[in-house]
């Protein structure tokens, strides 16, 4: 059986973290292991990963590449979902969705503060301007 993780994958996530706020990990090949295998390696491997003090609560989604492939193939929804790769798709799919709209709003409320310092400030200079081309001091 292939290691959970590599000290090379180990050593690349102590280098991505602090770029990043989530990572999704997989473990694959649930398909030849059972279920008690499975949940070993599974138990195996987040202790592993959070022994990283950046990483807590990892998300770990067991998947089956060549049971998911064999479903889209055959348009086998069941199998689809046995693989584990739909309830990945749904949970990256709500992360993106929910990234997407913490970055929008993130951008509006700076666009607004922009907005707000023009409306406010750029009066002020106007009239500080146009009082200081008449030699008097602007008011306060």
């Amino acid at each position: 059986m292939d290691p959970p993780l590599s000290d090379a994958e180990y050593k690349y996530l102590d280098s991505i973290k602090a770029y990043i706020d989530r990572i999704f990990f997989l473990l694959y090949k649930i398909d030849t292991m059972s279920e008690q295998e499975y949940g070993e390696s599974l138990h195996f491997t987040k202790a592993l990963i959070e022994k990283k003090p950046s990483i807590k609560d990892a998300k770990i989604f067991l998947v089956s590449a060549k049971q998911a492939l064999e479903a889209k193939i055959s348009k086998n929804t069941p199998l689809y979902e046995k693989s584990g790769f739909k309830i990945f798709e749904n949970e990256l799919d709500l992360f993106i969705k929910k990234d997407k709209l913490e970055t929008l709003t993130t951008l509006f409320k700076c666009a607004l503060c922009l907005l707000l310092r023009f409306v406010i400030f750029a009066p002020l200079r106007c009239s500080s301007e146009s009082s200081s081309r008449a030699g008097a001091l602007p008011s306060l």
